[in-house]
Order: structure tokens, then sequence, then C-alpha cells
């Protein structure tokens, strides 16, 4: 086997109502990618299970008969739909796998490939996740990778949703090399931080962007995005994709229809007659399910982001917000209760800081 190459993935959300089929084969798909390209491991960044209140004893049995028959490694550490406690990594449904895959449930570094790897888990507060990551911070060296699962600042969290820069989880001033993150579904890179994203898209807010994989080497430190749809030619199976496509753009995008779930955001309202006609001609064009959504007025670029604006506090950012609102809601309430919240937040916050600020020596 190739000690130099792993692959690195997260997100997969075996449990995802009427998706059980389609996320065993993209871990399928990746299993046969690794044994074509003697690749040893696959790291899971979190959220290998959807629920994480309850998971259907079909789902399990699927997942631990695939693993259990799998020629590959598999490493998978909790992410927040894998935890049943928001604040700890006690109870989660990989406990009940680790016959079967290499479960990390806490902080912890290993060595591969002449590289160590650092573990840090979903933490449910970003001021304690920012805490602990400071204390690991201390003890990592410029060249070692960071894997967690974790929202960033200035990520896109899909393509056709918002642009989260009210996060205040940052790794610019880490020492780590580079990072690698589950938690949003897009692949992209924001900084040092890099998410792998689904291996299949899931959502119609996930709009048009590429589901794959990453594979690391070790030797060189260098990283290739291998598309699943790629990986899995020959199979005789596809996972069907959920695209959002803005309607002045349905003309360039006709040819993505069949096959796939549909979802138009219409710049403009139209009427019954109206959106009968597109879902008419987009289900005779091969579309599995159509659905038309209204474009936010603050949503109007083909690539539905929000606009990147960096109001600083908390405070500061729900004054923006308020300016924004339609609704008749007193003003002067709606400020008395975010203090009284955020404060709250806040006290509590710094007590799971108390708690937690030994973590990092696990």
């Amino acid at each position: 086997m190739n000690m130099s190459k792993i692959i690195i993935t997260a997100d997969i959300h075996n449990g995802l109502p009427n998706k059980l089929k389609d996320t065993i084969w993209s871990m399928e798909v990746m299993s046969k990618y690794a044994l074509e390209h003697d690749i040893k491991s696959i790291f899971v960044l979190g959220d290998l299970f959807h629920d994480r209140t309850s998971v259907e004893t079909n789902v399990l049995q699927k997942v631990y008969e695939f693993l259990k028959s799998s020629r590959v490694s598999w490493i998978c550490f909790p992410g927040n739909h894998d935890m049943f406690l928001k604040n700890s990594w006690d109870i989660s449904p990989l406990y009940v796998l680790r016959d079967v895959m290499n479960v990390i449930d806490k902080i912890h570094h290993f060595d591969l490939g002449g590289i160590k790897f650092w573990v840090l888990p979903f933490i449910h507060q970003e001021l304690t996740y920012m805490k602990v990551l400071q204390e690991l911070d201390k003890r990592a060296s410029k060249e070692d990778i960071l894997l967690t699962h974790i929202g960033v600042c200035g990520a896109v969290m899909n393509e056709c949703f918002l642009l989260k820069n009210w996060n205040i989880v940052k790794f610019e001033d880490t020492t780590f090399e580079r990072v690698y993150s589950g938690h949003y579904h897009c692949y992209q890179s924001v900084g040092k931080l890099t998410y792998p994203g689904s291996p299949i898209s899931f959502r119609f807010d996930e709009g048009v962007v590429d589901h794959g994989f990453i594979v690391f080497d070790t030797v060189d430190r260098t990283s290739e995005f291998i598309l699943t749809a790629d990986a899995s030619k020959g199979s005789d199976y596809v996972a069907p994709d959920y695209i959002t496509i803005i309607d002045k753009d349905l003309k360039n995008r006709l040819n993505m229809v069949s096959g796939n779930h549909i979802k138009i955001m219409l710049s403009n309202e139209l009427n019954t007659n109206q959106i009968d006609k597109i879902k008419a001609m987009l289900h005779k064009r091969g579309a599995l399910s159509v659905g038309t959504s209204l474009v936010s007025k603050q949503i109007q670029e083909p690539t539905l982001v929000y606009k990147e604006k960096n109001f600083g506090s908390p405070k500061q950012l729900f004054t923006e917000f308020v300016k924004t609102d339609d609704t008749k809601l007193n003003k002067e309430l709606l400020y008395e209760l975010h203090d009284n919240i955020s404060q709250e937040a806040e006290e509590r916050a710094l007590r799971e800081i108390s708690n937690d600020a030994e973590i990092a020596d696990q």
C-alpha cells in the first residue's frame, strides 16, 4: 500500500432521508479509488452520520457492513452531526464502529509519512474552540497539519447561500502549515484552510458546485481534488445531483438538468402558469424533480453569496440586520433582547472555557 498518499473527505451524512443508497455509494467510490491508486487510508473529517440524536438501524447496519468489508483503513472523528451531546464527544454512533473503523474521539496527534497530523473534533462554542486551538498552537510546529470540523470566517456555507463573515474562527495566525476541515459542503479554500466538501450533493442550497474528495501526498505535501463523478466512471450507478440555477442562467444550464433534482431561483415573481411551463419543460428534459424559489432582494447574482462586509462585533452585525428589517417590531426592544441573549451566551461560553482549559493536554 502507498504510505505517502491519503484521501481526505468529510460530511458524508449517512442517514440523510432518502439518500442512504447515495451516501454508501460515495464511500464505495472513494474506497475503490483508494485501492486502484494504492492508497491505504481514508480520513473522514466529521459528520459520517446525519442525525446526532438517532440513527436508524438499517443506516447503522449498512455503514457497519460496508466498513467491515472495506479493504481500506477508514479513520473518523466526531463532527457536530455525530455528537449526541453538543459539548461532549463521549456519545456518538461512531462508538459502535470501533471494530471496523479507527475512531478518534479526543484531541489527538499522530505521525504519517513524516508529517505530524493533529485532530481537533467539533466544538460547539466558537470561543471554546479558539481557546483550545490556541493551546494546541503552542505545541504545534509550522510543518504540522490540523484536521478538524468547524465553520470558519470567510467561507461559503453553500454556493447559493451565505458567505460567513461573522464567525470568530480563523487560522491565519496559527502555527499550522495548513488546515483541512469538515462542516461546509462546498470544496473551497480560505487562507491556509481547505474544505474537501461533501463527496456528493444533498440539498438545493448547494447550487452548481463540484463535489469530490482530496488526495494528499505526504511526500511532496501537495493535494489534488478528485471529482466523485470522475472517480465513479464505469459504475452502474451515479447519485443524482441537487442543482440550483438562477432563472437568468437557465438556458446555459439545460445540459445539467437530466437525471438531477433542480431548483430554479426566480429573480421576479411569476404566476402559476408561468411556473408550470418552466417545470414542464424541465421535466421533459429529464429532471427528477423541479422546485422554485424567489431570490432574496439582497441576493441577485448568479453566485448567490451575501455581499462581504466586516461588521465587527455581534452587536454591530445585529444593528446592520435591524436596519434592513422590514417588520414593525420595536427596535429598542430588539436591541435589549439581543444584549441580554449575547451576555448570557458569553457567560456560558466563558464557563465552558474554564471547564475545557485542560482539554488540549489529553
